[in-house]
């Protein structure tokens, strides 16, 4: 019985790595509400709400929005580039903004670091 029970988990774990990325992702990833460009305006742009976030100037509802806006950021397909390495950069800049709606020291810092414009536009835009 043993073997048997390796055997099916073995197979399972296999056929896991089997199944291509779009299937593997579609569970975890929703419908974005905004675009990547519509985010980068609202969240980066003019009077950019990450500023205010990251300068410890927002309220409570902002913060959430800008957690919403990097959520969606998730969601969405990048231009160009590896759809894992956007994963990596995105789900970095939603766990620095977690840190700054916990309060943590030097969250806002963090999150300024997370959101570096270059680093992800060459890679992905």
């Amino acid at each position: 019985m043993k073997t048997f029970s390796v055997a099916l988990l073995s197979l399972f774990l296999v056929s896991s790595f089997m199944i291509n990325d779009e299937q593997t992702r579609t569970g975890l990833q929703a419908d974005p509400e905004h675009s990547i460009s519509e985010i980068m305006k609202i969240a980066h742009g003019k009077d950019s709400l990450l500023n205010k976030v990251a300068g410890g100037d927002a309220s409570e509802e902002e913060m959430k929005k800008l957690l919403a806006l990097y959520v969606d950021l998730l969601d969405n397909d990048p231009a160009k580039g590896e759809r894992a390495d956007w994963e990596a950069a995105t789900t970095k800049i939603i766990v620095a903004m977690n840190r700054v709606m916990l309060g943590q020291e030097d969250a806002g810092k963090g999150l300024k670091q997370a959101t570096n414009c270059k680093a992800c536009h060459d890679k992905h835009k």
